[in-house]
């Protein structure tokens, strides 16, 4: 058997046909094929332009295949991550399944698209194929989404920065090095929320466990220090939408309840998959319109991480749309572009603790197969937005996300500072004991909310039209 490059002359309909009936039952055949237009385009005008395939051949026959396509977002396949990521195919004949072939073409396959640049390759395989998944599996694709009965799956191609000498101190490094030890492969919810021991954070007056907000009531933490002013900051934990409460962020509310001398309220909201977008929202307004209804008057800021950091601007955004004040932001490490398209997602998805996959797959869980304009604030207005601060790492895949959104703030005149930290990953905020660098600027950005309590981001100036955030 040998492996060699398709040519127009090379026909893929019958590996095409193979791949639709991968298990016993299925009827489908070259009309059908032609008939169905989701499944059409994939051989529609086969060998354009970002088209490439392989086949195996024994004796001159052709008895595998393994192909790749670039879509357009407008007109995605099943396995479709992004315009610039081909999504492959996959067909050997059924009675050499089992024996190798497959494998060998994928890798071959693999590192075509290593050699040519491309930042990955996607793929759709559906649920019951099994060992399909065992070999996507093993050479190193991870799930990212779902779309009907199928998993989409991404091989990452991108290979990690270097890293030594770049990061803010040397724990730090020691923890980049021993997360890009470890194999990639989809998360698992279990694993995700399983109770861990965690370091306490420093002591509060008052930490008391309470509900809030209708018609369900949330479970919430109310945490205040003994300097405590009439301000308050409701807080929205980090965790990918899928994990993390009150326990997770414990110590991020108490180091900030103590910093700002400012009461913290922490909010348990709903978790994805089990309640989808826009769930975590619903659950951050009604706390708000709580305190607004029950203590009038009084200063409520909102405060986020990572998707609690997206979670709490839409929510701002929702409130201030019906007319509740919130009277300031704190966004750290936002993710505020569901489709994901910026470049800091591909130059830092890999080797810097969060991934580009893991990113993916985590908003698949929140935003599942619905549209996404509502979710993204880089699509919706700004205007009367409440004075916001955006803290972004250098090293994190959604660095760029947090500046575009300083950026889109700042066109709309809304009072915005961005601190742009070197040196740090994301979720660097819950990294004060792994790094005393993490600490060290985590207490510096949770101080400045003492300064800013009622007013804008500190040092931010008035601006024109078209003005540009302030920086720090």
């Amino acid at each position: 058997m040998h492996i060699r490059p398709m040519t127009p002359e090379d026909d893929l309909m019958p590996f095409l046909v193979l791949t639709m009936n991968w298990e016993a039952g299925r009827d489908w055949d070259e009309a059908r094929v032609l008939a169905a237009p989701a499944i059409a385009h994939y051989i529609e005008g086969w060998m354009r332009d970002g088209d490439a395939g392989l086949l195996a051949e024994h004796a001159d026959t052709p008895v595998g295949c393994a192909w790749w396509r670039l879509a357009d977002a407008s007109d995605p396949g099943y396995g479709f991550v992004a315009e610039d990521v081909p999504e492959i195919g996959l067909a050997v004949v059924p009675e050499l399944q089992g024996r190798g072939v497959g494998r060998k073409l994928l890798e071959t396959l693999i590192a075509r698209a290593r050699a040519e640049g491309l930042p990955g390759l996607s793929l759709s395989v559906e649920d019951g194929n099994d060992g399909a998944r065992r070999l996507y599996e093993s050479l190193g694709f991870v799930a990212v989404g779902r779309a009907g009965s199928s998993d989409t799956m991404l091989l990452g191609l991108v290979p990690p920065e270097p890293f030594r000498g770049r990061l803010a101190d040397p724990e730090l490094e020691e923890w980049v090095e021993r997360s890009r030890r470890e194999a990639p492969r989809t998360p698992l919810l279990s694993e995700l929320r399983a109770p861990r021991e965690r370091r306490p954070g420093p002591e509060v007056a008052s930490a008391v466990d309470a509900t809030m907000g209708t018609p369900h009531p949330l479970p919430v933490r109310r945490y205040v220090p003994a300097d405590a002013d009439a301000a308050c900051v409701v807080y929205v934990h980090g965790g990918g939408f899928v994990h993390g409460g009150l326990d997770s962020h414990d110590r991020v509310c108490r180091r900030l309840a103590t910093l700002a001398a400012v009461e913290v309220i922490a909010v348990d909201y709903r978790l994805a998959p089990e309640h989808a977008a826009p769930a975590a929202v619903d659950d951050v307004c009604a706390v708000v319109r709580a305190l607004a209804t029950d203590e009038p008057g009084r200063p409520v800021a909102l405060a986020g991480d990572s998707a609690g950091a997206l979670i709490a601007y839409l929510a701002a955004r929702r409130l201030v749309d019906a007319g509740v004040p919130v009277a300031r932001l704190l966004l750290v490490n936002p993710n505020v572009d569901p489709r994901l398209r910026m470049p800091s997602v591909r130059a830092k998805g890999s080797g810097w603790g969060l991934t580009e996959a893991g990113l993916r797959w985590f908003l698949a869980q929140w935003v599942g197969e619905g549209p996404v304009e509502a979710l993204a604030p880089l699509e919706l207005s700004a205007q009367g937005m409440p004075p916001t601060r955006i803290v972004v790492s250098e090293h994190d895949p959604l660095r760029d996300e947090g500046v575009a959104l300083s950026e889109h703030l700042a066109a709309a005149q809304v009072h915005v500072c961005l601190d742009e930290l070197a040196g740090m990953v994301h979720g660097f905020l819950t990294l004060d004991d792994v790094s005393p660098a993490a600490r060290a600027r985590g207490d510096d950005v949770l101080a400045a909310c003492r300064r800013e309590k009622g007013g804008s981001p500190e040092g931010d100036p008035p601006r024109a039209s078209g003005g540009a955030p302030a920086r720090s």
